[in-house]
Formats: C-alpha cells, sequence, structure tokens
C-alpha cells in the first residue's frame, strides 16, 4: 500500500471564459488533444461520470488507462491513473471568482518512491501551463 505523497504540483490561470465553456471541454473528451498537446488520443467508456474508466496515450508513450474519481459539473473533477509502483491524481477545479472572471487550477499528485515521483512529476506537469493557457483561451472563444 502506498503512504504518501511524494510529489506534487498546481498551477492556475484566470479566465474571461464561463464555467460553463471551460466544462464543455474538459467533459468532451475528444477534445482535450486541442487543449493539450501532450495528449494524442483520449478515449472514455461511458459518460462523464465517477468511474467512468478511459484511456489515454501521450504522444511517444503506450495507452495508460486512467478512472475519474470525483466529478462536479461546471466546478471540476480528479482522475486517476496508476502507474508502475504508484498512483497519478490529476485534479482540475473551476472557480468562480468576483467580476465575472474563472481561476482554473490544475493539480497533481503522485505515489510512488520519491525517485519515480519526481521523475514522472516533472514529465507530467511540465507542458501544465502552457495548456492551461490553450484551455482558457479556447473556453474563451466558445471553441470545442
Amino acid at each position: 500500500m502506498l503512504s504518501s505523497l511524494a510529489f506534487t504540483f498546481a498551477h492556475a490561470v484566470e479566465t474571461s471564459a464561463s464555467p460553463e465553456a471551460v466544462w464543455r471541454l474538459y467533459s468532451d473528451v475528444a477534445t482535450w488533444p486541442t487543449w493539450d498537446d501532450a495528449v494524442e488520443r483520449l478515449t472514455l467508456d461511458g459518460p462523464f461520470e465517477p468511474g467512468a474508466v478511459g484511456t489515454f496515450k501521450l504522444h511517444g508513450q503506450d495507452p495508460l488507462e486512467f478512472r475519474l474519481l470525483e466529478v462536479q459539473p461546471q466546478r471540476g473533477f480528479m482522475d486517476e491513473t496508476s502507474i508502475p509502483g504508484g498512483l497519478v491524481r490529476f485534479r482540475h477545479r473551476i472557480e468562480p471568482l468576483d467580476g465575472g472572471r474563472v481561476r482554473l487550477t490544475h493539480a497533481v499528485e503522485i505515489e510512488a518512491p520519491a525517485p519515480v515521483a519526481e521523475q514522472i512529476g516533472a514529465l507530467i506537469t511540465a507542458g501544465v501551463p502552457a495548456t492551461m493557457t490553450r484551455l482558457a483561451e479556447l473556453a474563451e472563444e466558445g471553441t470545442p
């Protein structure tokens, strides 16, 4: 059993996009490669709800299976992926702010031996700021 987090990371951006516009992009997994350059392909077996399982393929990597753990429409979701010797949890939050702005936060937690977690964490999070900027831009444009 895994005992502690060996890696954590969070990044936030603000946008003028509505929570509904962001949610449309999050919940339609076919759009993910349009806002996340690392994702080559993503599928989900069933509706975007807790317990749903899917696969994602990052460029140059073998496909991995993920599971949606939490889903709160227009508020965010959390998914989990098993990796050799550990788990990766990715939380995506949508937080309405004053003045019609919205804060988007992507947070990563990795439970694995520290050297593995740090190496994987660095790879996973390197593109997060650019990914979030692109997500916000697409949501602002209303483009799926």
